[in-house]
This record gives C-alpha cells, structure tokens and sequence, in this order.
C-alpha cells in the first residue's frame, strides 16, 4: 500500500514550520495585544483568517494532485501518434503539454515543476490552489514577522520589567525558539514571495516551467537554422491565460488532455517541436562504454571527493550503472554527464545502425564522468 503523501520529508517539514511560526505569534499577540483590546481582535482576525486559508490551500495542492494522464493513453485519432512523444515508463503517448515526472512516477498533466514541500508535481489541477498557497504563505509568515519583532522590542527595549519579560529571561530555551522563529518567518517570506513571483508570471504567460525551456531552445533552433520565429501557441492574452487556471470554482479549465491554442496554431505545434529537439539531441548524443559500476547513490564518496563537491541538483535523477553497459550520453555538466542506458541486446544494432530512439530502456539520470570511456563502434 503506498504511503500518503504527507509521509515524506517535504510535508512534514512544511507542517512543522506552519505550526511553529503559528504557535509563537500567539505567544505574541497573547502577551503584546490581549484579547480584551480592538487590536488583539483585528490582529488574531487578521492573522488566523490567514492560517486557515494556508492550510485550506495547502492540502488542496497536495490532496488533489496536478491529475495524471491515463496509462497507455493514445489520441483518438491515430495519425496524431507521430505528433507526440512516447513514454516507454506508462505504456501510452504523452498529451500536449504533459511530461513524465520520475519523482511521482507518472505523466503529469501541463506539468510546472516537481515542489517537495507538496511531495507532488504541481501541474493542471492543483495549480490554482498551489499559487494561492504560495501567496498566503508569506504574507501570513511576514505578519507573523512583524508581530513577532513588536513582541521583542517589547521584550528587549521596554522602560518596564514585564513578567513574561523575566521568563524568557530566566528561560533561555524559549528565547531561543522565539528567536528562531523570527528567523523563520522572514526566511519563508522572502523564499516563498520569489516563488509566488514565478507562479504569477508562468500563469500570465500560460507556460510552464518545463514549457520555458522547451520555448528557449525553440527560439535558438529557428535562428541558428534561419528559420521563422516559433510561435508559441498557448498564449491566448493575458485575461484568458489566468482565466485558464483561477476560476470561481478550485478546478481549472479543460480536461488537461486537450487545450485552447491561438489562431494559426493547433494541439500539436509544441509537441513538434519537442520530437524536433529530441532528434537534434540524439544527433549530438555521444555513445559511452562503462567501466565502473556506480550504484545511484546521491553522494557518491566512493567516487572521489570531487564528485560530491561538483555532484548536481540532489532533486536530478541519477543513473545507476553496471561494469559494460552502453550509455548514449547527451549532456556533460563538470565531472557528470546526463544519459540513459542502451539496453545490452541492441548493442550491436545500435553500434552498426546509428543511434535509435527505441533502443534505450528508458532508465536516464547522471553519473560520474569517471565510471564510462567513449564507446567505439565494431568492425
């Protein structure tokens, strides 16, 4: 039975530091603004009507999840095969402007970006409720903020000896926690506003994390190949855009299988691009032979200290690989390169035929540079 997504160290992380920074502004309002005062009931309104709205959200984005596209899922009509990619992990085609997420193990609906604070992907269906998360987060943390530091200057700059002034004196594990909390909510504040900052964009934008980058490497291709500029085809104007994701209801627009393309470009135009792109990929690839197993592991010690110095993104998958496997490797990032495995059977196919996109086993990450020399073809 697979756990909920709540067991995982994002969440759980997420809700200690929620009830945290929650409990010590009470201690604040408590003991700066009674509740007997104007100002201690708009102050508790103003906050906890804030809180609620961060939880509610919360647990929306993770519950709901941003929706899967079916497993060996194929376009009613059949010629549109050759406009979209193929995932060899759930056994169907992937819909425009969904892409496999090796974290939740499925093709994710208009897939933005994997959060581990949700321990999903954040993509068609939770959305909405992800960005109003990230908009409440830091402004409930930056009240929290200030009501807390109006509490230690009161502690710390009072004419008057206050009681609870002399017990967090005279009890320095609190102080210490009232302090780190003060941390915490200034570090959530100025972290999450920069994310909530990104979520606006891409939603104004109707492009994704993912599809950013596809565009990018678009706009490069056209110009080296001199080539009319790619229009990107999900930009309907910016009204329709956030249309598309914040509606009354906390559902967006559209079942995440078919989309809303502007005039002159249909469902297809950007997945193209990708089958494009792959292939330039593929063309670029470089064939390596392994010479030394490598586990998968993170941190990898065993392979030098230099490795775990320059090692990437913990988040990016990494490959495990055995003494002989053929790896087709289409990326070098300092002592890593980024590849998938050449499945042993097609080794010869794949030295006398060129590179074939069926010939892998669809298993990809990095490993260290040192594991693999380059592979050459047999006579």
């Amino acid at each position: 039975m697979k756990c909920p997504r709540v067991v995982h160290w994002g969440p759980l992380l997420t809700v200690f530091l929620i009830c945290f920074i929650f409990y010590w502004t009470l201690v604040s309002l408590t003991l700066v603004w009674p509740w007997e005062t104007v100002s201690g009931k708009v102050h508790r309104v103003l906050f906890l009507t804030n809180v609620v709205f961060i939880w509610l959200n919360y647990i929306h984005a993770m519950q709901v999840g941003p929706g899967f596209a079916e497993l060996g899922w194929t376009p009613k009509d059949a010629k549109h095969q050759q406009d979209l990619q193929y995932c060899s992990e759930c056994k169907g085609f992937k819909p425009p402007r969904a892409h496999h997420c090796r974290s939740c193990g499925r093709c994710v609906m208009k897939m933005d970006h994997h959060c581990p604070w949700i321990n999903c992907c954040v993509g068609h269906y939770n959305h909405a409720s992800f960005t109003r998360f990230v908009f409440h987060a830091p402004l409930g943390c930056g009240y929290a903020f200030y009501l807390q530091c109006v509490f230690l200057y009161d502690l710390l700059f009072s004419q008057t000896v206050s009681p609870h002034a002399i017990y967090f004196y005279r009890h320095l594990p609190a102080a210490f926690c009232l302090f780190l909390s003060v941390g915490f909510a200034l570090g959530v504040t100025i972290s999450v506003a920069a994310l909530l900052f990104f979520q606006l964009r891409s939603i104004q934008r109707n492009r994704t994390m993912v599809e950013d980058w596809i565009l990018d490497k678009a706009r490069h291709r056209c110009k080296d190949e001199e080539l009319e500029p790619f229009v990107y085809p999900y930009d309907l104007g910016w009204k329709q855009n956030c249309m598309q994701v914040f509606l009354l209801n906390v559902y967006p627009r559209g079942d995440g299988y078919t989309w809303a393309v502007r005039d002159g470009c249909d469902q297809y135009a950007l997945t193209r691009e990708q089958l494009i792109q792959k292939e330039r990929k593929r063309a670029r690839s470089v064939l390596y032979r392994c010479t030394k197993a490598y586990s998968g592991t993170m941190l990898p010690f065993r392979q030098g200290i230099m490795q775990v110095l320059c090692c990437p993104s913990l988040f990016d998958s990494r490959l495990a690989v055995m003494k002989g496997d053929l790896i087709r490797a289409t990326r070098r990032q300092r002592r890593w390169m980024y590849g998938e495995i050449v499945e042993q059977a097609k080794i010869r196919q794949v030295a006398n035929g060129g590179i074939s996109g069926r010939s892998a086993t669809g298993k990809k990450g990095w490993f260290p540079w040192q594991c693999a020399v380059p592979f050459e073809k047999e006579e």
